[in-house]
C-alpha cells in the first residue's frame, strides 16, 4: 500500500470521499482516495486527523475532487510532514 499511496500523492487529480459503514454495532467511515487506476481505502472517524490517517492527502499539492465535506479540504499543518 505504501507504493499506491505514493503514486496517489503524485497524481495531478485525486478523488476523495467517505461513506458511513456499520461494523460491530458501531458507526465508522470508509475513506477513499483514488484515481482512474488506483484506490486506497481506510476506516476511521470523520475528523480531519482520521482522514489524514490514510496518508494520502497530507501534503498533496494537486487538485482534489470532492463533495462539500470540509474535512477533506486542503489545510496547513504545523510541524514537519508525516
Amino acid at each position: 500500500m505504501d507504493r499506491v499511496r505514493e503514486l496517489l500523492r503524485s497524481a495531478g487529480v485525486l478523488y476523495a470521499d467517505e461513506t458511513p459503514a456499520r461494523a460491530g454495532g458501531h458507526l465508522h467511515y470508509v475513506h477513499v482516495a483514488c484515481t482512474e487506476f488506483l484506490t486506497a481505502m481506510h476506516t476511521g472517524g470523520r475528523s480531519a486527523d482520521d482522514i489524514d490517517a490514510g496518508d494520502v492527502l497530507p501534503g498533496y499539492a494537486g487538485t482534489i475532487v470532492r463533495d462539500g465535506y470540509a474535512g477533506c479540504r486542503p489545510r496547513r499543518r504545523q510541524g514537519p510532514p508525516r
